[in-house]
């Protein structure tokens, strides 16, 4: 009857120290929330589009013309990306997502951008076979550059 007693007790301690756990992380600071969901919104628009043009495109100057738009669209995304990164490095560096309170409307966001990225895989296999095609080269070069592919080489190969 007694390891009983203690078991309930345990697990009363437990329920609440997982409680004051959970009631202790941080919300997500309101600047950041807005701008992470934006961005997850832009995002998803630009691959809907994306995938939308690549399916339409029959050759791979007009595939490589689709990625370049796509670049358009992510360049200034990615510079207020590297801006908030920068203006918020607490949040964005080391930051263990633990710290803060899980926010819906970001959740939801996310599952939107989630949702219309689904087809941007399955379109850009058609772009992978027409990648020795001078254009699409340099559309998916350009696209590493503004995607950031290039600083995280140059960094893991500084590492």
């Amino acid at each position: 009857m007694k390891k009983i007693y203690l078991c309930l007790a345990f697990c009363a301690l437990s329920l609440v120290f997982m409680a004051t756990i959970a009631t202790a992380a941080k919300p997500i600071p309101p600047e950041i929330k807005s701008f992470i969901i934006k961005f997850s919104d832009q995002y998803g628009n630009a691959m809907e589009t994306l995938s939308k043009d690549l399916e339409k495109a029959q050759t791979p100057d007009q595939m490589a013309s689709a990625l370049n738009s796509y670049s358009d669209k992510l360049e200034p995304m990615m510079a207020e990306m590297v801006a908030m990164e920068k203006k918020y490095p607490e949040f964005f560096e080391g930051t263990d997502e633990d710290d803060y309170a899980v926010d819906s409307d970001i959740e939801k966001a996310s599952d939107r951008m989630d949702q219309k990225a689904e087809g941007m895989m399955e379109s850009m296999g058609k772009v992978f076979t027409h990648a020795d095609h001078p254009a699409v080269q340099a559309a998916l070069e350009r696209l590493g550059k503004v995607m950031g592919e290039e600083e995280e080489e140059e960094e893991e190969e500084e590492l």
